[in-house]
This record gives structure tokens, C-alpha cells and sequence, in this order.
């Protein structure tokens, strides 16, 4: 038998993954940053941290070593999310600008922070909403102390912010603009396209408002009443004016740069939209990135001044044809004098990104060798990461949910719901979502569960209500009141008021739905039948299933947690992000419950909750095949890669998905018919449907006890850490736990079903939370105790026997193994052997050179 590894080998392997956490620890960067000592920190005041923008500063600043203070709006003192994150030192809550007060007592209170943290540079992340005040701002708080700003004067940031203004500004400095035209009455409106009927306009509010910000209607319309309709409900007058601009049919684009004394320190394009949700930066050297460059740098040099600030402008790009060729456009509409979200591409140039703003301080800069930086001739800073950034909150709203609402209202197809959760897991797996940082993960989670519970909370209260919401700008667009006073949106728009409920709520919904069939006849129809948990109340549904959800959030959390921290590693473990699918179908599953306890007679809530509850599960099933199938091909190498096991395990998970889509299509179709027949048939599919996913929860155990009980023709292949017998016990524990909630829900499906009026015992609500939700967070729980993704992972591109242990791929490099160390077959022993130490130097598959023969 060979010797154990030595002790120096394992420390090598110890150092080196050491090495690898410190060099993605921001913190440890951070305080090797400021060891240096050429390095003089700067206290930077960031404003509108609450914002993706500010937040994404927050973080660089901290990372490149300087002290980062913190301060933002919280209208009705909800805290915004930046408050809680680790970069910052400290936060101050800021008094918001108002009609009455003006700007005075937030000029002031900026200047009281300013001179107590002795800060050094200010950079304002404003909104749209104070982009003006913060102009005022700088101009104070420039003169009453010694901080510098990274924002544009009051009156350079009113012309720049008015689209008119603008406009003549550009059209002024002799570069290209598209025809625009200043009007303050429908009359002119009128004027203005009666005289220019060949070209197609689109009116925009020179201010802001949100009623009218998303109407991109094109001008004139069919026919003149309808021009004349469109524009008479348009809020027009002096005190309101709009801009009626050239329609250009091209691609949308926009552009974060920042401005230093006149000159381009920092430069970003990307696609752009109405409303900008999904973020990915244009390449630097392409010609689109530098046409925009060059208008920016063109811009900012024939305005003369030597300004410094943010930056942004939106533009459409016309295809023109010319006896040349095909030329592009650029047509600048409108600019945004302050910073953009797009500044989140910035991640991983801290250190570039914070020279480039303090070399308007002329001081603090170090290179990378830690001596100081001259920045005559400092090069423009590009993003040079390739990620593309989402937000978690608003795909899970616009592709799962409002899609599910309107499958559940016969709005769309089946496939066009999956594609957009396909494309919603594609989003969290692989892209990255613009508020999350695993270093710094409590602003991520205040932004879901503090800041906009909070804000709608307030809505209702205030009977205000909202149409849309940008996650990454805090934004809530307000519309104008219902005639009612209804905060909430009309009947149309999918809601309903809720119903007051009697102390017996299944009574009610059984009344109801005989009413309804008798009388009206419109599909979908409420449920005849009981069904496991019944209808869910408030007074004993909606403190159970919050608890449920608050341990699926940290359950989400924990997995992604560790997925993201694996990928940074180059550890790919997909269960991980698998299993954070799972939680947050679960949490879908909970918030659709309660809603449907405040709903009890809602029909289409009702439907989502039980699709819900049947489909989550699913992803454990496939998680402990895979675990299965993974244990089998280290005990059996070459029958666990055989074909032919391995096409078992594909059709199984290709019956799985079909069963899933079956299954659904039974549930939904079950709501929306009466004929007895099609009823039966829906019934008989959810009985196959829960037999088979109960055999296949089962399944691990005949394949583990075979596996163990077939005579091994080869010793066990060693993958991941811990023992072998570790695994198969963990493996089989979440397997019964599985299978006892799926036997126990296709066992009672196979009673014969009771009217909704009368349940019988084995449908309580105990029952339902017991076999669904408590086996299911127990298995969550579970696998991030023990850490399935160390202990299940095996090397990327396995594929044959050997691959687990790292022999095949150590005998294709020809590789010579002597004292057989590295990339053999585990002895017997070694194989229950509990030293994890020795399991995890054999995991690293590396030596020191002079422990090898």
C-alpha cells in the first residue's frame, strides 16, 4: 500500500487554496491596499447608495482602501438597501428636497456631513428627481469647505437635464440632432403636424412624469380623430411643456462616462431600452463604442467648460444608405447629467475606477506596484469583464410569475410560460444580478424584504398607486388616482378586491362555486372537490407558511451562497444552483398561499398555489438521481458508465420533465372545464403523474442497495471528500424523506375523492404541511449542513472510469506515478478512512515538486 501523503504536501495544498480566498477576499485586498505606504486613503461621500449605481461606487471605493460614507433619501423611514452594506463606514439618512422647503435643508445637511467626516470628495449618484439640487449643492459645499464634487454645476445641470435644452445646446455646439420641437399647447402640437406629414413624431414630457414617460405613441395617428384623441389627453401648457420629436426607427443605446475637467476618465456603452433592466457593455474597440466616445469627448470640449461630473447620454442609431454604402447615425435624445446604473460594469477595476475619480483631487492615487500615479496622460478606463448583469426581483415578477397569471387567464401558451423561466434560470445562474455581491450580501436582501415591502405597504396606506417598478433606481412609477380613490389597479389590470371571510371558508368557496356554475358559467371554475391543506386562512395559514418562507429565503440564499463561491473558485456544482431553484419555487409556492388565504373565492391564485406545490419538488428528485447515479459509477466504474445505465438515467429525467408538463396541463385544464369525461381523464394523469414521481423519489434506494450488494470488480473510486459511507447515508436519508411526502400525497390522490364541503382527516392542514413543506426544508437544510457541494463534486468533463479519481486524465498527459499519490484508486481503507485531511490533498490532485519520484 502506498504511503500517505507527507506532511509537506499537504501543506503546499493548504497554502495554495489560502492563497486563492485571500486573492478574492475585497476585505484582505483592502487591508493590503492600505498597508502600503504610499497609499493616503480618502474619505469619499457617496450619495444615493440605495441606488445599483451608488451602491456599485460604494463597493469599488472600498475595495480600492478608501473610507466610503454613505447617505440617501428613505421617504416614510423605510431604509434603503445600501444602509447595510459592509462598504460603507457610515450612513446618514438625508431630508428630501420639497416644493415647500426647496433645496435648503438638504443643501444643509450634506454640508453637516461633509464637515464631519472631513470628507474629501463627493460623488452624487442622484436621481432623477434631485439632479438639479445636487447642481446647488456642489456650488455651497465647493465653497463653505474643501471637498471637491463629481457633479455639474446648478445651471450646466438644468440645461442638460431639460430635454429641450438640451437639444438647442447640441444643435448649438454644431453637432447632429434629430428634429425637435419645443411646444406648450395642443394647438402648436396640431400646427406642427399639419405641416410635417411625411414623418412620424413622438411626444415626451420636458420634466418628469411618470403618467406620461412610458407613452412612445407615434404621431399622427391613422386618422385625424385619433391624433386629435391621443393629444387631447396629454397634460400640455406652459407650465408643462413637451418636446414633439423625429420618430427614428433604430437601435436604442445609452452611455456612462465621467467627466474630469473636461476631459473623459471613464467611458461605457450598452444596448439601452425604455425601461433598461438588463445591462451588458458594448465592446470598447467597436466602432459603435467609439462613435459614442468620440460625440462625448466632442461634446464636452465645445461646451468649454471645465466641468466635472456624470455624464450619460441615450441615443438611436439610423442605418442611412448612401452611394458609399450603408452608414450609422448617431442621434443623440436625450442626456442625464448624473450617473447611470451602467457604472455596475465596472466591477473588477476598483482601483482604476477610484484613480479616476480622485484625480480631481490631484492626490491619493498608487499603481500597481504601490508608488504613486501620474495622471497627465491617464487612459480612458473601460469595463474589462464580459458579465452581463439582471435583477433577481424583476425577472422573477416579468418572466415567472405575471406570465404564470396570465397562462392561468388563457393569455398565453404553456411554452411561452417555460421559455421565460428557462430564460429566468439562465439569468440566475450564469449572469449576474446587479445588487447581490456574496462579500456583501445584506443590501440584496433588504432591497426584496425591507425596502419594497415597505414601499407598497405605504402605497395602500396612502392610496397611491404604481404601474411599474425599476429595481435598479428605486424607482416606483406612480399613476394617476382611480375615480374611486382605489389605490389599487382596476379590475381589468387583474385585481380583485379581497372578500371578507366567515370563520368556515371552505364553506364559502363551496357555495361559490356551485353559484358560479349555475349561473354564470365562466371558466375557470372553483374546485368541487377537497384536496390536500384545503383553502388556506389567515388566522392559522398565514403564520405557518411565513415561517415556511423565511427558512425557503435562507435556504435560497444559502445555496446561491455557496454556488456563486464554488463558481469564483473555478468549482462548478450545479445542484447548488439547483437546489436555489427548488427554494425559490418554494417561496413562490408560500407567498401564492397567503395570497390565496386573503383570496380564498380568487380562482387563478388558487390555481398557481397547487401548480406550484406539485411542480417544486421535482428539482429533488432529479438532485438525488444524480447523487445516485454519481455513487454507483465510483462503486462500479465500468457499469456505472455503461451506456446503457447512462441512457436509463437520460430517459428517466427526459419522462420527468414530460410528466411535469403533463401534470400541469391536467391541473389547469381541470379549472377550466365541466365535461365529466375530461375531468376523469385530468384525474387519471395526476394519479400517473404522482406514481411516477414516487417511484422515481424511491429509486435511489434499489440502485444504492444494488450497487452495495453486486461484488465490485474494481476498488472504489475516491470523489469529492468525506467517507464513502458518509455519502450513501446522506443520500438515503433525503431520499426517505422525499419518498415519505410523495407516497403519503399519491396515497390519499388514490382515495375517493370527497366533496370540498366535507374533507376527510388525512387532508388536514398538519398533513399537507407535514409531507410537503417540512420533508422538503429538512432535505434544504440538509445539504448545506453537510455540504453536498464538497462531497457529491467530481472533476469537470468526467466522462469514463477513472475520470473521478483523476487516473484517466493524469495517464493522458503521460504522466509517470511511482509512489502512487496522485490520481489512483483509493484502497479500502483510505476509502473509510476519517482523515479528511488525506481525502482532501487527494481531492486537490497537486504535489510539491520535491515530494514527487
Amino acid at each position: 500500500m502506498a504511503p500517505p501523503p507527507s506532511p509537506e504536501c499537504r501543506a503546499h495544498t493548504y497554502d495554495f487554496v489560502l492563497s486563492f480566498l485571500v486573492a478574492n477576499d475585497p476585505s484582505r485586498k483592502r487591508k493590503h491596499i492600505r498597508s502600503s505606504p504610499t497609499f493616503e486613503p480618502q474619505t469619499i461621500l457617496i450619495t444615493g447608495v440605495g441606488m445599483t449605481k451608488g451602491l456599485a461606487l460604494a463597493r469599488l471605493f472600498y475595495e480600492a482602501g478608501h473610507d466610503v460614507v454613505g447617505a440617501d433619501f428613505e421617504p416614510h423611514g423605510i431604509p434603503v438597501c445600501g444602509r447595510y452594506s459592509k462598504s460603507l463606514h457610515k450612513f446618514y439618512r438625508l431630508p428630501k428636497p420639497t416644493a415647500k422647503d426647496g433645496s435648503v435643508h438638504y443643501i444643509n445637511a450634506l454640508l453637516r456631513v461633509v464637515r464631519r467626516e472631513k470628507v474629501d470628495l463627493w460623488v452624487s449618484c442622484s436621481g432623477v428627481a434631485s439632479a438639479v439640487e445636487d447642481g446647488q449643492a456642489k456650488e455651497v459645499i465647493e465653497r463653505r469647505s474643501s471637498c471637491r464634487a463629481i457633479q455639474f454645476d446648478a445651471a450646466t445641470t438644468s440645461m442638460l437635464h431639460e430635454k429641450d435644452t438640451f437639444m438647442q445646446e447640441t444643435q448649438r455646439l454644431g453637432l447632429h440632432v434629430p428634429e425637435t420641437h419645443h411646444v406648450t399647447s395642443r394647438d402648436a402640437v396640431h400646427k406642427l403636424l399639419h405641416q410635417t406629414k411625411r414623418r412620424s413624431y413622438i411626444m415626451k414630457s420636458v420634466g418628469v412624469d411618470d403618467a406620461v414617460r412610458g407613452n412612445m405613441t407615434l404621431l399622427p395617428r391613422r386618422t385625424l380623430s385619433q391624433t386629435y384623441d391621443h393629444v387631447s389627453q396629454l397634460p400640455i401648457s406652459s407650465e408643462k411643456p413637451f418636446i414633439l420629436q423625429q420618430f427614428i426607427k433604430g437601435k436604442e443605446y445609452c452611455t456612462h462616462s465621467l467627466i474630469i475637467e473636461g476631459e473623459v476618465k471613464m467611458f461605457v456603452a450598452c444596448p439601452s431600452a425604455e425601461l433598461l433592466m438588463y445591462y451588458e457593455a458594448l465592446p470598447s474597440d467597436s466602432a459603435l463604442s467609439r462613435a459614442m466616445l468620440a460625440f462625448t469627448r466632442e461634446f464636452v470640449e465645445r461646451s468649454g467648460k471645465n466641468m466635472s461630473g456624470h455624464l450619460s447620454f441615450d441615443f438611436l442609431v439610423d442605418e442611412n444608405v448612401t452611394e458609399k454604402g450603408a452608414e450609422l447615425v448617431l442621434n443623440p435624445i436625450e442626456c442625464n447629467p448624473r450617473a447611470h446604473t451602467a457604472v455596475a460594469l465596472f466591477s473588477g477595476r476598483a482601483r482604476d475606477v477610484a484613480n479616476a475619480y480622485l484625480s480631481l483631487l490631484r492626490s491619493g492615487m498608487i499603481n500597481g506596484n504601490g508608488h504613486a500615479l501620474d495622471t497627465a496622460d491617464e487612459q480612458v478606463v473601460f469595463p474589462v469583464e464580459a458579465a452581463k448583469y439582471y435583477w433577481f426581483g424583476h425577472d422573477l415578477i416579468a418572466l415567472v410569475l405575471l406570465p404564470l397569471l396570465h397562462l392561468l387567464m388563457g393569455r398565453i401558451r404553456l411554452m411561452e410560460w417555460i421559455q421565460g423561466c428557462a430564460e429566468f434560470t439562465n439569468h440566475v445562474l450564469f449572469w449576474k444580478d446587479g445588487t447581490l455581491e456574496i462579500w456583501d450580501p445584506l443590501p440584496w436582501w433588504c432591497l426584496y424584504h425591507i425596502y419594497y415591502p415597505g414601499h407598497f405597504l405605504a402605497s395602500i396606506l396612502h392610496r397611491r398607486r404604481w404601474s411599474r417598478v425599476n429595481v435598479s433606481t428605486l424607482k416606483i412609477f406612480q399613476t394617476p388616482p382611480r375615480s374611486d380613490g382605489s389605490p389599487f389597479l382596476a379590475a381589468r389590470d387583474l385585481a380583485t378586491k379581497p372578500r371578507a371571510l366567515s370563520s368556515n371558508t371552505t364553506r364559502i368557496l363551496a357555495e361559490a362555486a356551485g353559484s358560479q356554475q349555475q349561473s354564470t358559467q365562466h371558466a375557470p371554475y372553483p374546485p368541487t372537490t377537497a384536496g390536500l391543506g384545503g383553502i388556506p386562512t389567515v388566522q392559522t395559514d398565514v403564520p405557518i407558511t411565513s415561517v415556511f418562507l423565511f427558512l425557503f429565503i435562507c435556504g435560497a440564499v444559502a445555496h446561491m451562497t455557496i454556488f456563486q463561491m464554488n463558481k469564483r473558485r473555478g468549482h462548478k456544482f450545479l445542484m447548488s444552483g439547483m437546489m436555489f431553484g427548488f427554494c425559490m419555487a418554494r417561496i413562490t409556492t408560500c407567498v401564492m398561499r397567503i395570497v390565496w388565504a386573503t383570496r380564498p373565492t380568487h380562482i387563478p391564485i388558487a390555481i398557481a398555489a397547487q401548480v406550484f406545490v406539485a411542480a417544486g419538488v421535482v428539482l429533488l428528485f432529479v438532485i438525488n438521481l444524480i447523487f445516485t447515479q454519481r455513487i454507483i459509477r465510483a462503486a462500479h466504474p465500468h457499469g456505472g458508465w455503461h451506456p446503457l445505465f447512462t441512457h436509463f438515467f437520460t430517459a428517466t429525467y427526459v419522462l420527468i420533465v414530460v410528466t411535469l408538463v403533463m401534470i400541469i396541463t391536467a391541473v389547469l385544464q381541470s379549472f377550466y372545464t365541466l365535461n365529466s369525461n375530461t375531468k376523469r381523464i385530468d384525474r387519471a394523469i395526476s394519479l400517473y403523474g404522482g406514481t411516477f414521481y414516487t417511484i422515481v423519489s424511491f429509486l435511489p434506494f434499489p440502485l444504492i442497495l444494488g450497487g452495495l450488494i453486486i461484488p465490485r470488480q474494481t476498488r472504489v473510486e475516491k470523489f469529492g471528500t468525506g467517507r464513502f459511507r458518509s455519502k450513501i447515508a446522506i443520500l438515503l436519508t433525503a431520499t426517505f424523506l422525499l419518498c415519505l411526502g410523495a407516497a403519503f400525497r399519491v396515497g390519499t390522490n388514490y382515495k375517493t375523492p370527497r366533496p370540498i364541503s366535507d374533507p376527510p382527516k388525512y387532508y388536514d392542514k398538519a398533513c399537507f404541511y407535514i409531507f410537503n413543506l417540512t420533508v422538503e426544508i429538512i432535505v434544504v437544510i440538509l445539504y448545506v449542513a453537510v455540504r453536498v457541494d464538497r462531497r457529491f463534486h467530481v472533476p469537470d468533463g468526467s466522462s469514463g472510469p477513472g475520470d473521478y479519481s483523476g487516473k484517466k486524465a493524469l495517464e493522458m498527459k503521460g504522466s509517470s506515478i511511482v509512489d502512487g499519490t496522485i490520481g489512483r484508486i483509493m484502497t479500502e481503507e483510505e476509502v473509510f478512512d476519517d482523515d479528511t485531511e488525506h481525502e482532501e490533498t487527494f481531492q486537490t490532485g497537486k504535489m510539491d515538486e520535491a515530494d514527487r519520484v
